[in-house]
């Protein structure tokens, strides 16, 4: 019975480690894929009442300009080419949101969930007129 036990845990790692071989080669830059992100802020400063609602505004001009309603969000193509359509929709947010005025300081981050890279940060910074002392 031990024998067996051994043995089909010792299947069990190999078809793991098979599986885990298989994925990572699918994860050529080259190659189209489901690349997935994830977005948020990194930093968070004010002490303004209206701090969850410009937070949201951002977060909304974001993911209207992504297309998307949740995160983690996947895009489909090249690891390239997914990076490229994300920047292309994080310069229409910026545009969305350049007229406004804020109250705090936020940092809005997208990282590419399947390497870990950051690939857009912009920081949105208190207007001084509008700043709380």
């Amino acid at each position: 019975m031990k024998k067996k036990i051994k043995w089909v845990s010792a299947m069990l790692t190999m078809c793991i480690l098979a599986i885990t071989m298989t994925v990572v080669s699918c994860s050529d830059d080259d190659e189209k894929t489901n690349v997935w992100y994830a977005l948020g802020f990194t930093e968070i400063n004010t002490s303004s009442p209206d701090a969850l609602r410009e937070m949201g505004e951002i977060e909304v001009a974001y993911k209207k300009a992504l297309g998307i309603t949740e995160s983690p969000f996947s895009k489909f193509g090249t690891v390239e080419e997914c990076n490229q359509q994300v920047l292309n929709a994080c310069q229409q947010a910026e545009n969305a949101l350049k007229e406004k005025s804020w109250k705090g300081t936020y940092v809005f981050e997208i990282t590419n969930a399947n390497s870990e890279q950051v690939i857009y940060q912009k920081k949105f910074k208190a207007n001084d007129d509008n700043a709380l002392l």
